[in-house]
């Protein structure tokens, strides 16, 4: 198989784990009700705001290698891939 098509499919199942995760701690909290007391619409914009900081904290940096195998570039990752977490659990407790 080619490299770029496991590497495409390797993301998109790492990203499903992930968002399916942030939805199953979602259910299981409010099913526990450990889940956070707050208004709908508070949790939807959270929810909002998290994706728009992950998703615009990306778009067009500069500072990446070829590689991208820097320390920052690591921490990069992680951190939109924490904020979209963040913003998944908190778009499943809003609808919830």
């Amino acid at each position: 198989m080619n490299k770029a098509l496991l590497k495409l499919l390797r993301n998109f199942f790492l990203s499903l784990g992930i968002m399916g995760s942030a939805v199953v701690i979602g259910i299981l909290f409010d099913a526990s009700k450990l889940g956070i007391s707050a208004h709908q619409n508070i949790l939807a914009l959270g929810s909002a705001f998290c994706f728009a900081v992950a998703t615009l904290g990306r778009l067009g940096w500069a500072e990446q290698t070829w590689g991208g195998e820097t320390l920052l570039e690591h921490l990069d990752y992680w951190i939109f891939y924490l904020m979209y977490w963040i913003g998944m659990y908190l778009a499943t407790i809003s609808i919830i």
